[in-house]
């Protein structure tokens, strides 16, 4: 089993259940990739044979949404390549408004990761 869940997180399954669940802004490739990295270096690890669950817990444990929403809203492809009119130059957004964007990012993620946790009412643990 462990190695199924495994499986199901590092093939992109898992990365694309959590899209299906945000299809407004898209869930974070690299705040998923950063959580398994942070479960296979976390020696309490073990705990679980569940990897799916244990990125889950380390993503809302660690309080990563934030850190990615405010990344991926700051991102120049976030806003759609538009040109400043007048300048001609790359559209450079203001910081209220990656804020604002960032604040989307976050909701529904958070959402996404709320709905799948509760999957799991009682910790998939070896105990």
């Amino acid at each position: 089993m462990t190695s199924a869940w495994l499986h199901y997180v590092s093939s992109n399954q898992f990365l694309t259940e959590l899209r299906g669940l945000t299809p407004n802004y898209p869930f974070s490739t690299d705040l998923l990739a950063d959580a398994q990295q942070r479960v296979l270096t976390d020696p309490l690890s073990n705990r679980s044979w569940n990897m799916a669950w244990l990125c889950l817990s380390k993503i809302r444990d660690d309080n990563l949404i934030p850190l990615y929403a405010v990344a991926e809203a700051n991102k120049p492809e976030m806003w759609g390549g538009a040109y400043d009119q007048e300048t001609g130059q790359a559209y450079q957004p203001q910081p209220e408004e990656c804020a604002q964007l960032a604040s989307y990012f976050e909701y529904e993620w958070t959402q996404a990761v709320t709905t799948l946790l509760r999957h799991w009412p009682t910790p998939p643990t070896w105990y």
